[in-house]
């Protein structure tokens, strides 16, 4: 027979495996798409802006709080999942620009995704037409749906790295 706080701590253990088998330890992250395994944090939803340097420290502390990889979402990386719902997700979120996990910053015109170092190309669907600007001030990657523009889907821009903004966090497997 076990003493009493063994037995809680037991307790606790078990409650907190199954909460953790079940999703809902995620806290502010919600579930993207079906399949039970993309997790995203929407700063919009808690009125959090930040730039994006300081919305990718933001997602790394989450993610030591979860004991996860959390940076900021990628779209269309071998580390991404559900990249079209996440897509239609931002665009469901029409009044905002979210920091997103690219940046051009290393190397001028050469978009990576921060997490997974893979290349983000210019040839992309993703990018509206025209876009990215090249210019060596727009560093880091937004994706928007701004209500100017009738589109099937959020698309990507290059913005200034200091812009206040919401962010997307995703939790990387």
């Amino acid at each position: 027979q076990l003493p009493t706080a063994k037995m809680a701590a037991l307790i606790l253990f078990v409650l907190l495996s199954v909460t953790l088998a079940h999703g809902s330890y995620l806290g502010p992250f919600e579930e993207v798409g079906p399949g039970g395994n993309c997790w995203y944090y929407f700063s919009s939803s808690e009125g959090r802006l930040a730039t994006w340097l300081e919305a990718r420290d933001y997602c790394h502390e989450l993610g030591e709080i979860l004991e996860l990889q959390v940076d900021l979402a990628e779209v269309d990386t071998s580390k991404s999942c559900n990249s079209d719902d996440l897509m239609d997700t931002i665009k469901s979120k029409q009044d905002y620009a979210f920091h997103m996990g690219g940046s051009d910053v290393t190397v001028e015109g050469t978009w990576v995704w921060q997490h997974s170092q893979e290349v983000l190309p210019l040839s992309s669907s993703r990018w509206l037409d025209g876009l990215p600007y090249g210019d060596t001030d727009f560093n880091c990657l937004l994706a928007t749906a701004e209500t100017e523009h009738i589109l099937d889907t959020a698309y990507f821009y290059d913005g200034y790295c200091d812009n206040i903004a919401p962010f997307v966090c995703q939790i990387f497997n």
